[in-house]
């Protein structure tokens, strides 16, 4: 299981249904902070891509997941991913979308080849063309309900810290 801790930012109710059979389902933001690889690294003083990864990485990202266990905006929680889920979205992600390219290539070759046609940039229009279609496609079945399975789940709610109290009273 990979593991990282979150901040919760927003807590939303939702309702389903009508009248007696109404369930509410409570959804929670949550943030968590991006890590670079380069602040644990000892070259990163002399290091140029040390330089880009700050620059240009976002410092936090935002999930918005189900939870049953109350919570307040600040307190901490542990996500959790198992890595079997985490190593099959990356094949999905990454792996499809290069095999569509190869195979996209390879079918329009051998059908210019068939045709008698020497035309290179069809070849490659058609390779860019599948790995784009192939992502999308995968993109479209990670964000579908059904596959929720990717996406990480609540392992624990800590205990509130002194700085939440403080804020939960405030309110």
């Amino acid at each position: 299981m990979i593991e990282e801790l979150g901040t919760v930012v927003a807590i939303e109710t939702l309702s389903d249904g009508h009248g007696h059979d109404q369930q509410t389902k409570r959804m929670v933001l949550i943030e968590t902070t991006i890590k670079s690889t380069c602040s644990s690294c000892h070259a990163q003083q002399n290091c140029g891509t040390s330089v880009v990864a700050k620059a240009f990485t976002r410092q936090t990202q935002q999930f918005s997941l189900p939870c049953n266990d109350d919570v307040v905006v600040g307190q901490k929680v542990k996500l959790g991913i198992a890595e079997e889920r985490l190593l099959t979205a990356s094949l999905l992600v990454y792996g499809l979308p290069i095999l569509a390219l190869i195979v996209g290539a390879s079918l329009m070759q051998i059908l210019l080849t068939q045709l008698a046609i020497n035309g290179e940039l069809w070849v490659v229009l058609s390779a860019f063309a599948s790995a784009i279609l192939t992502f999308m496609a995968v993109k479209n079945y990670i964000n579908t309900s059904t596959s929720s399975h990717y996406c990480p789940q609540i392992i624990e709610v800590l205990p509130l810290s002194h700085e939440a109290i403080l804020f939960k009273a405030i309110e």
